[in-house]
């Protein structure tokens, strides 16, 4: 696990991202466009859709508060995605929600 301070960047939209974000303390943000971000608390994964999809991140993801997180891989999930089908499901399901939320807030 990672120690961050505030306003540390995980990724930045359009980045290739590297692997999986877990937020085990503190709390997170997407920013999706300048002025719009989605808040997000501990317990928070970020960075699924871009490693499900093998494309850019939609928004720039980074700590609002002193924070822990865990990072797994893109190697590494995918590792757990093949041998694991209930995790490959769940991924699955954690992208889809947070896209309905990221939908959400711009309305």
């Amino acid at each position: 696990a990672y120690e961050l301070p505030p306003q540390s960047v995980l990724f930045r939209r359009g980045d290739e991202v590297k692997g999986v974000y877990l937020l085990l303390r503190g709390e997170a943000a997407l920013q999706v466009e300048e002025g719009r971000a989605l808040p997000l608390a501990a317990g928070a994964v970020l960075g699924v859709r871009p490693i499900l999809d093998g494309e850019g991140a939609s928004a720039t993801a980074m700590t609002t508060s002193p924070s822990t997180m865990l990072f797994l891989s893109a190697g590494s999930v995918q590792r757990l995605r093949e041998a694991v089908p209930e995790f490959d499901a769940q991924l699955a399901e954690v992208a889809r929600a947070r896209r309905e939320q990221l939908v959400a807030s711009a309305s």
